[in-house]
């Protein structure tokens, strides 16, 4: 039903970015980050993202009370000229998915991002 991002540059180096999300009725909310290479856990709602030409840190601030799960990043790869849609699934990097443990009406996830 209705969805807002604010980024905020809060000092060189960090960006605070805040979801806020609300549906017509309760829902399980999720985010998903991707990182070109991996994504490890560094703490609790605390992830590495890795890339080619470097690394960013990601703290979940809100909620706090989340599931997690790192799996690989899949897309479709490009096919024969004319055919770009019958490509095969490959793995390019990792994501983390971050999801409410109950059914919301609205939520709000708030991360801080340091790189």
């Amino acid at each position: 039903k209705q969805y807002q991002r604010e980024f905020t540059m809060t000092q060189p180096g960090k960006i605070s970015i805040r979801d806020r999300i609300a549906g017509s009725g309760p829902h399980i909310y999720s985010e998903v980050l991707h990182a070109d290479v991996a994504v490890t856990t560094v703490a609790r709602n605390t992830y590495k993202l890795e890339g080619y030409g470097g690394s960013i840190s990601a703290t979940l601030l809100q909620p706090k009370d989340v599931t997690h799960k790192i799996e690989k990043n899949m897309v479709m790869g490009p096919g024969i000229p004319g055919s770009v849609q019958k490509g095969s699934l490959e793995q390019r990097g990792e994501r983390v998915v971050v999801s409410t443990k109950n059914p919301e009406l609205t939520e709000q996830f708030v991360w801080g991002l340091s790189f």
